[in-house]
């Protein structure tokens, strides 16, 4: 009885996303960047900015600071652990 061969035809290499991604990053000099590109960027950081500071007097920031006892302007800076302060009652 002839063997059969169990060989496989390889398949193409995968590279996982953000490898391939942190490689085209890594790679990539400003220079290179179209100009589009950074301004589009610049646009975006900007607004982000913008918009945390704007949201940062809203009600929801500030019953944050209250539940997690952090801020109220005194400059001292205080370490949170994550999620302190945030049990049920």
């Amino acid at each position: 009885m002839a063997r059969r061969s169990t060989k496989v035809a390889s398949e193409p290499q995968v590279r996982p996303l953000t490898r391939a991604a942190g490689e085209f990053v890594a790679g990539v000099a400003f220079q290179d960047l179209p100009a589009d590109a950074v301004r589009t960027a610049r646009t975006g950081f900007t607004d982000c900015i913008g918009t945390m500071i704007a949201g940062s007097v809203e009600l929801a920031p500030k019953l944050m600071r209250r539940v997690l006892g952090i801020g109220g302007g005194s400059g001292e800076r205080r370490e949170q652990r994550c999620g302190a302060g945030l049990e049920r009652t």
